[in-house]
């Protein structure tokens, strides 16, 4: 990581169909990653996701 730089979150745009929020939201339920209100919480579960990703993503692989 270049030197200067903090760490820790970052915000990031993610745009996505509103068939693909309603399967985040649902993961999210099924997982119990909720807010305070008992909302799902999609930006939790989009990061989960994304580590999963990161962690098992095979080289040249495409959806």
């Amino acid at each position: 990581m270049p030197t200067g730089r903090k760490r820790g979150r970052r915000a990031v745009n993610f745009l996505a169909s509103w068939s693909a929020v309603d399967v985040i939201e649902q993961l999210a339920r099924d997982e119990s990653i909720v807010d305070e209100d008992g909302e799902p919480n999609r930006s939790e579960m989009i990061r989960i996701l994304l580590a999963f990703a990161l962690r098992n993503w095979k080289k040249g692989w495409r959806p």
